[in-house]
């Protein structure tokens, strides 16, 4: 996914536009109704990095997927995958109020989570790894943001054997196809899975307020800030080693 922040050289005024129609709906925002839910367009304050911005698409799924789930304050919260929507997710499931715990395979994805002041780290280490987190709840929401086949983990095998609680919500993130798990497993916590699909304007306005706050942290997400003439070792990166990318930043301040 990419996302643009750069400037509206007739104002002077950096903006942030996050247009996802095929991903090249740009600036195609309609302009008469500037305060729509589906205008992406948003003008960022002055004492805001650029920087920051760049990622406020990846934070603005997050604040989406998080609003989605209604958490609520006192709840325990389940974030399984520690990339950069993961790690927006944990951030934000800990400003509304609940107690976080985030797993990955990833130690140093896991050593920012402990920068940003999430509460509880697990790192997946085969199935034993299951039992530790289970233990760490049962958890009212659980974000599934990796895109791995591990329903059968948080729903469980059979009745009652799951890590939500009853009536417990599970948000499913990353993109897939077909969603497997035992039936009869989730109707025994009565079990919410619940869709959400990008993010709309309130929903950036959000992560803009709570980055200029700073409650929500970017800066230990990103990763890479490449010159744009150097974008093709980015891809490379990107096919061959995509574990090694987290926050990355197409720098095009210096192309003509």
């Amino acid at each position: 996914m990419e996302w643009h922040c750069t400037k509206d050289y007739s104002t002077a005024a950096s903006i942030f536009s996050g247009g996802h129609h095929k991903h090249v709906g740009y600036f195609a925002a309609e302009v008469s109704q500037p305060q729509h839910h589906d205008n992406l367009i948003l003008k960022l304050p002055e004492c805001l990095d650029l920087k920051r911005a760049c990622l406020f698409g990846l934070a603005g799924v997050a604040m989406h997927d998080v609003r989605r789930s209604e958490l609520s304050l006192g709840e325990r919260a389940l974030v399984v995958g520690a990339g950069s929507v993961g790690l927006f997710t944990a951030q934000i499931a800990r400003a509304a109020g609940a107690h976080v715990t985030i797993c990955d395979l990833d130690s140093d994805r896991l050593a920012i989570a402990k920068s940003v002041g999430i509460q509880e780290t697990v790192r997946i280490e085969g199935d034993e790894t299951w039992k530790e987190i289970k233990a760490s709840g049962p958890f009212h929401v659980v974000f599934e943001d990796s895109g791995a086949p591990v329903l059968d983990k948080i729903v469980g095998s059979t009745w009652n054997q799951g890590l939500i609680t009853r009536r417990g919500r599970i948000i499913v993130i990353a993109g897939r196809f077909d969603v497997n798990f035992n039936f009869n497993a989730g109707q025994s916590h009565e079990a919410a899975l619940l869709h959400a699909s990008h993010f709309d304007r309130s929903d950036l306005e959000e992560v803009c307020r709570l980055v200029v706050e700073g409650v929500l942290q970017v800066d230990p997400l990103i990763k890479d800030v490449i010159p744009l003439a150097d974008a093709a070792s980015v891809y490379e990166r990107l096919r061959d080693d995509p574990g090694s990318l987290l926050g990355t930043i197409l720098d095009w301040s210096n192309h003509p």
